[in-house]
């Protein structure tokens, strides 16, 4: 049975957490004022856009091995990934 306060890697306990894409303004500069996108893709299918800078998730970060979980929040964005109806 999977304990799901603890890391699926190491079984240390994970610690709640927020992540977002942010950048700074060398960054900005540097990609000419692009935007950086997670993509996830799964097999056979096209990539999809996970995160982007204006779009932040809940995740579950282990301290121990840096292994981090994030889940989609906003309803647009869980409904773009055809995770809601």
């Amino acid at each position: 049975m999977t304990d799901f306060n603890r890391c699926p890697i190491c079984q240390e306990i994970l610690v709640e957490v927020e992540a977002a894409l942010n950048r700074d303004i060398a960054n900005a500069i540097m990609s000419l004022l692009g935007s950086s996108e997670l993509q996830i893709r799964l097999p056979g299918q096209s990539w999809k856009t996970f995160m982007m800078p204006e779009r932040n998730a809940n995740g579950l970060y282990c301290a121990s091995c840096g292994s981090l979980t994030i889940a989609p929040t906003l309803h647009d964005h869980r409904k773009s990934l055809g995770l809601e109806p």
